[in-house]
């Protein structure tokens, strides 16, 4: 350390002095990168809306009926208001 300075060098600067944060609350690693934070945003947006709207079954051939039956007291519309 005394040999750099009496050479007239420099040190080195270090990781806190270069990065400059300042007092900064700790994150996690999802809300420090957004894509990652949207990834997951919107895994739980599917999850959710898995509730809401039944998946689409494709069909192999001719229509055969539904397979899980049709529940006679359940409606899936919308009343207007």
């Amino acid at each position: 350390m005394l040999d750099a300075q009496i050479a007239g060098e420099t040190r080195a600067v270090g990781r806190d002095i270069l990065k400059n944060r300042g007092l900064t609350r700790e994150r996690k690693t999802a809300d420090r990168n957004p894509r990652v934070k949207n990834k997951e945003k919107f895994r739980k947006a599917v999850i959710s809306r898995g509730g809401q709207v039944r998946k689409v079954i494709a069909q192999d051939g001719n229509y055969a009926g539904e397979t899980s039956g049709i529940k006679k007291n359940v409606s899936h519309s919308v009343r207007y208001k």
